[in-house]
């Protein structure tokens, strides 16, 4: 199969591509410019180059794509600049779906973000009202909108994909996504020797291994007919409050470096754990296992071991 990736250097973007790859997909990305990634699998990838807040002028080769999966946007922290945010987000996802259309690209995956949602608390179906709270969820939301007005209107079948909170080390350390949780507590456990919560830490999140995301956006690839046209929620089922996650660091710190590493709690803020789940009848419709405690105590030893050389 024959694969085109927006945001394919990216953090997300660099496990997908290595796991299409390695099951025998060939690849090609779009990428804003060379990276570590590139220089790695330049081998087995082909590059394009392009700023995806402005129209795609390049000329693709002689290729004619199955699918097109677009990660390309503005990430929650670049998104505090609404400016970069719609113009990465919602203008890059109609750059990328004028190229399809261009191209002829017919079958198109989504990433946009469980924060449409906006309020994390209750169950949330792929059918709940949107409410997002900052620029990151409504550009997304807006973003969605666009791949629904394009297969009404140009016939190119989606799949959206929304993901709940991701972890996992970064595949290089110059993938600047530090401030996702685990990361960013291990990064200040081991540049602090101490974790601050400036809230109570009672939050409930459900969090999911990028391993386990790419490995379900693989499927998808794969099975795309069965699930044309469809939002869906991609979340592993197992939820974690903010604290427990910053408590199993400062364990796992002291086990690997014999250092105490204090977790301090600066807010009494929310007094109470919420409830939040992602509905994830769609995504169970697919066989894929999804890592417990487990997985998240070796992806921080993975990032500890990054953060150390």
């Amino acid at each position: 199969m024959n694969i085109l990736i927006t945001g394919g250097s990216g953090y997300i973007g660099s496990y997908l591509v290595k796991l299409l790859v390695e099951q025998g997909h060939a690849v090609d990305i779009i990428a804003r410019s060379e990276n570590e990634f590139i220089r790695t699998f330049s081998d087995k990838i082909g590059v394009y180059y392009a700023d995806i807040t402005k129209p795609f002028e390049f000329e693709v080769k002689d290729i004619q794509y199955d699918i097109f999966i677009h990660l390309g946007a503005a990430n929650d922290i670049d998104s505090s600049d609404p400016s970069y945010a719609i113009n990465a987000s919602v203008l890059g996802t109609r750059y990328a779906l004028d190229f399809c259309v261009k191209n002829n690209i017919k079958k198109a995956i989504y990433y946009s973000t469980f924060q449409v949602y906006g309020y994390v608390e209750g169950e949330m179906t792929e059918n709940s009202v949107l409410l997002p709270t900052n620029d990151y969820g409504i550009t997304h939301q807006f973003a969605e909108q666009y791949f629904e007005m394009y297969q009404r209107t140009k016939g190119i079948d989606y799949i959206i994909i929304r993901p709940t909170n991701i972890f996992g080390s970064p595949m290089f350390k110059s993938t600047d996504r530090w401030t996702l949780v685990p990361s960013c507590f291990c990064k200040e456990a081991m540049d602090k020797g101490e974790i601050n919560l400036l809230s109570s830490g009672l939050q409930k999140r459900d969090f999911i291994d990028v391993n386990d995301l790419v490995a379900v956006s693989a499927r998808y690839c794969v099975d795309f007919e069965s699930h044309k046209n469809k939002v869906i929620n991609v979340s592993s089922g197992v939820n974690y409050t903010i604290v427990e996650i910053a408590r199993m660091v400062a364990s796992e710190y002291k086990r690997l470096f014999q250092k105490e590493c204090k977790v301090n709690i600066h807010s009494e803020h929310p007094t109470n754990e919420n409830v939040f789940y992602l509905c994830r009848d769609e995504v169970s419709k697919i066989e894929c296992n999804f890592g417990g405690k487990e997985r998240m105590i070796k992806e921080i030893d993975t990032i500890f071991n990054i953060l150390k050389k």
